[in-house]
């Protein structure tokens, strides 16, 4: 999959981005999965926590 775009949006009483289903498969995500969350130069990191503790 490509470079995507989304917008930032409201949802529920947060702010927050959808995923698309294709994006959360490659990452090997799904509903309910624990993700680690990380700032680094402006941008926003997503990391699938599942495989950062099998790499240990």
């Amino acid at each position: 999959m490509g470079l995507i775009e989304k917008k930032v949006t409201k949802i529920g009483n947060s702010i927050g981005i959808t995923l698309p289903s294709e994006i959360l498969t490659q990452a090997g995500l799904s509903q309910g999965f624990d993700v680690q969350i990380e700032v680094k130069d402006g941008n926003i990191l997503l990391k699938n926590k599942e495989h950062l503790q099998h790499s240990k």
